[in-house]
């Protein structure tokens, strides 16, 4: 079983069908909370040429979510805002971990490989006065 991660830019191709959850998958897949979106990288890495060219060369990329609130970034040690945020911050499954997510987290865990980390992007300016809107109109 695969969960809270991110498929982008090619398709599981397996023998048997695998449980896929609460993940975003690039042309859509079966199962609970799975999305498909543009994930929204930081900086996503790339071949210099076409990937199947023996002189081309992979430059890694920066995988963590881009957030209007915040994101780290690796090579400055500190944290920046983006634009936009991901889609995929807050999507990962409600029952994995998020305590260790930096605050404000909108309490679940991210998608992708910083989510459950001290990593993870926080949660979007727009999901944050969401959960206030909503805990207003609770009271």
């Amino acid at each position: 079983a695969l969960t809270s991660s991110i498929l982008h830019q090619s398709q599981p191709h397996c023998a048997a069908i695998p449980f896929i959850s609460y993940s975003n998958v690039m042309g859509t897949w079966p199962g609970p909370g799975n999305i498909e979106a543009e994930p929204r990288f930081a900086w996503p890495g790339q071949w210099t040429g076409a990937p199947l060219d023996p002189n081309s060369i992979w430059i890694p990329g920066d995988y963590h979510l881009a957030s209007d609130n915040g994101r780290w970034d690796p090579n400055d040690m500190t944290w920046l805002s983006d634009t936009l945020a991901s889609p995929c911050i807050d999507a990962g499954d409600p029952n994995r971990p998020w305590v260790h997510e930096p605050v404000p987290n909108g309490k679940r865990i991210n998608m992708g490989v910083y989510g459950g980390t001290d990593q993870a992007s926080f949660s979007s300016k727009e999901s944050l006065d969401s959960i206030v809107l909503n805990v207003v109109l609770d009271d």
